[in-house]
């Protein structure tokens, strides 16, 4: 579904639930029609960059470093926007009438490490989510 609908198609029944981060859930007044919110931290305001993969290999190195630091400076600078962010927005949710609820989010790790590792190979090149993982690890440490 267009995300241009989703908010209709949330009042109208359509749909019976929607899986944003606050940045989309607060600014698009999905408290209007959704009552719960869930602080899982997994759709988190990402943006990437893609290229294809022969263009970047013709890429001299100084320009994949300098794209690559240029990445992680814009990816530290919207995390700090985000969470500046967070800090106000999931109030205005609760004083809107949303609950916001914190949950345990080992377990829903948990919970989809299972489903991962059951397509491990079937729907994407094997290893790759202990690719992404140990990714994640090196973000969340700061790295």
């Amino acid at each position: 579904m267009p995300f241009t609908e989703l908010f209709t198609a949330l009042k109208t029944g359509v749909v019976v639930g929607q899986d944003n981060g606050i940045d989309n859930v607060e600014p698009f007044g999905f408290y209007e029609v959704q009552k719960y919110y869930m602080k899982l931290d997994h759709a988190r305001g990402v943006y990437m960059l893609y290229s294809s993969v022969p263009k970047e290999k013709n890429w001299p190195e100084s320009l994949k470093k300098i794209m690559a630091e240029g990445c992680k400076m814009a990816a530290d600078y919207n995390n700090q926007l985000l969470a500046e962010f967070e800090k106000v927005a999931f109030k205005r949710l609760q004083e809107k009438g949303m609950i916001v609820l914190d949950v345990d989010k080992p377990a829903f790790e948990a919970i989809g490490k299972k489903v991962w590792i059951k397509f491990d190979g079937d729907l994407w090149e094997k290893g790759f989510m202990d690719k992404v993982q140990a990714q994640l690890e090196q973000i969340r440490k700061g790295k």
